[in-house]
């Protein structure tokens, strides 16, 4: 079994420009979501929050997309 955030580093190595996702007539490639992913990832160990569980409350979007992923990547999980 694979981890999610080792699913999306090999999927951003091997498509890295490619559609990842489309939401609401948007659109971001695997290395836009990476980022993001990254990103929130930072906020939630600025934060103090590993371990935990985060509240995501959020439309679905491609932010709640990226939302899932930085929580799961860093170990948590969500309640939605």
């Amino acid at each position: 079994m694979q981890l999610v955030s080792t699913s999306l580093a090999e999927s951003c190595i091997r498509n890295s420009e490619h559609d990842a996702i489309y939401c609401n007539e948007e659109t971001i490639s695997y290395h836009q979501l990476a980022v993001r992913v990254e990103h929130v990832c930072k906020l939630i160990r600025d934060k103090q929050l590993l371990g935990q569980r985060v509240l995501i409350h959020l439309p679905k979007s491609l932010d709640y997309v990226v939302a899932i992923y930085a929580v799961l990547a860093t170990g948590n999980s969500y309640v939605r």
